[in-house]
């Protein structure tokens, strides 16, 4: 049976026990298909949303490591053009590998087992994180640039193995129920709240810099290696085994595959305004998060203020969107939009490009702009914005997500699910390359 969105027998409704989206069949077979024992595989992929996500959220949300680490020897009060320029470097540095390493997992999926392309980038992003743990112990001021080239050269490594872990993890979750792509990317945006809570403990602590970048990207590796071990577990579940065997191009113990022509353009086809919608919504994200959003300068706090402006960036900012995104994506579930009106949410995914000039509106670097006014000066206005940036890009991601996959027929639904992670990954790297012409054109 064609699973086509448009069919009438594939409709995504709100199940009142659970609050989550589902397609009608699986309510159906809910009751005959195995069990998940003790939600191993549910808390596995909330885990995974975190974790796959989590070089980015922590690499973005540490913001007084990165203050510190690329400061203003000679003026220590004013913001040197590395800390402004940083995350858009690290933006690009991120998503460009990000996307191309979706890629190629996509077009590996028929060639290499799931196991090892969840296993072994998990293993490496391990390694390289506990490598960018114990660069902070290191003394890098008389080598700002080297230090900038060797965390970067890093980024792109990390970024190259969460290509393979994204797109296989997004492609498992993609052979399971919708409840469990729901999951995941709920675990996604509880990751981005994660990863500021824990920098935010250190700034009330007053921990310094250099402590805060080992504790900091310590407990990245302490969540990597959990990942890891419940991935473990579930691979060898018989719940996840059901569902895998059902894929025709991924088998669960062996690396032989079926040699067949996989139709992506078809699968493309069948729901091509959903992995649209996925490009437009991360384009629009990336483009101002985090390199415009985090210029924030509140009118009530000095510019010479650097540990009170800390706090405020991060709850204003990185606290605020990712709250926000986490209650978006819950919303979804519970105020749906029909899977038949593909169209209607391509269009509230486009709609969401006039935040861009309402951020740049807002109080951002305030000393360094010219020629474009503040009209938003105010705390209130900045976080009422981003909060509503931050809401709509949590609630069309989760539509776009868990229906993308239920779009083709069952054999491809991992397909399905890493084509989604491609297309967000081209929404990233969009987005990243955005973002730099946008901070220029605010700095004119």
């Amino acid at each position: 049976m064609n699973f086509d969105s448009d069919h009438p027998d594939f409709h995504h409704v709100l199940d009142n026990r659970a609050g989550i989206l589902e397609t009608s069949d699986e309510r159906v077979n809910r009751e005959t298909e195995p069990r998940d024992p003790y939600h191993v595989a549910a808390a596995t992929l909330f885990l995974f949303g975190i974790a796959s996500l989590l070089p980015w959220h922590f690499f973005i949300s540490a913001t007084s490591y990165w203050d510190y680490k690329f400061r203003d020897l000679n003026n220590c009060t004013a913001r040197s053009r590395l800390q402004d320029d940083f995350y858009v470097y690290l933006s690009i540095a991120s998503k460009v590998p990000y996307i191309i390493f979706l890629l190629v997992n996509a077009r590996i999926t028929q060639y290499v087992a799931l196991r090892h392309r969840l296993i072994w980038p998990l293993v490496a992003c391990i390694i390289l994180f506990a490598v960018v743990a114990a660069l902070a112990e290191v003394d890098t001021d008389d080598e700002q640039f080297v230090f900038l080239g060797v965390t970067l050269g890093l980024v792109v490594l990390i970024n190259v193995f969460c290509g393979f872990l994204q797109g296989a993890g997004t492609g498992l979750a993609g052979c399971l129920p919708s409840f469990f792509m729901v999951i995941m990317t709920n675990g996604q945006g509880v990751g981005g709240i994660f990863a500021t809570v824990c920098q935010l403990l250190c700034l009330l602590l007053n921990v310094s810099p250099q402590t805060t970048g080992v504790l900091y990207f310590s407990i990245a590796v302490g969540m990597l290696i959990m990942t890891l071990i419940m991935f473990i577990i579930q691979l060898n579940l018989s719940f996840t085994k059901h569902y895998l065997s059902k894929q025709a191009t991924a088998t669960l113990n062996s690396t032989r595959r079926v040699e067949i022509e996989i139709p992506y353009w078809r699968i493309f086809c069948q729901g091509w305004e959903l992995y649209i919608g996925v490009v437009v919504i991360y384009w629009v994200t990336l483009a101002a998060f985090p390199a415009l959003c985090g210029l924030i300068q509140s009118p009530l706090i000095s510019s010479d203020s650097i540990h009170a402006n800390n706090v405020f960036k991060n709850l204003a900012c990185f606290m605020n969107f990712n709250l926000f995104s986490v209650i978006g994506r819950v919303a979804s579930s519970y105020l749906p939009v029909g899977s038949s009106r593909k169209r209607l949410i391509l269009m509230l995914c486009i709609s969401r490009v006039v935040f861009i000039p309402l951020l740049m509106l807002c109080n951002l670097s305030p000393d360094k702009r010219r020629a474009i006014p503040v009209l938003f000066p105010e705390d209130w206005e900045y976080v009422v914005i981003t909060a509503m940036f931050a809401f709509t890009n949590g609630y069309t991601t989760n539509l776009v997500m868990v229906f993308a996959c239920k779009t083709t027929s069952p054999e491809y639904e991992e397909v399905a699910g890493s084509l989604s992670a491609v297309f967000l990954g081209v929404g990233l790297c969009v987005g990243a390359l955005t973002g730099f012409p946008l901070v220029k054109l605010l700095h004119l």
